[in-house]
């Protein structure tokens, strides 16, 4: 991953906070869940024994394991980046909502 600011690492922080907040890693793994079944696609309940359904699933979802770390970790940064590129009034704004949200007001 490419080296950060201070600033930066506390925006990721502070980004990452959030996503727990709003379950944003169980979302992810829910759609990459999905996405894997669409991509290989449904077998009819005859069309495969008990023991290829269960490679099948495992192969899923050792899939979905190893990538969604990743994917999350990318996410948090290149979201922080972006942020950090954003205008000081509109990071302000957003500062003083995350503000609101952690006293419970929103």
């Amino acid at each position: 991953m490419i080296a950060s600011s201070p600033t930066h690492l506390a925006l990721e922080g502070r980004l990452e906070r959030r996503l727990d907040a709003v379950y944003g890693r169980d979302r992810l793994t829910a759609e990459l869940h999905r996405l894997a079944i669409d991509v290989v696609g449904r077998a009819e309940h005859d069309e495969l024994d008990s023991v290829a359904k269960a490679r099948l699933h495992d192969a899923m979802e050792r899939a979905v394991q190893r990538t969604e770390v990743d994917v999350v970790e990318r996410f948090v940064h290149e979201l922080a980046v972006a942020l950090a590129e954003t205008p000081d009034a509109l990071f302000d704004r957003l500062a003083r909502a995350e503000t609101r949200r952690d006293m419970g007001l929103d």
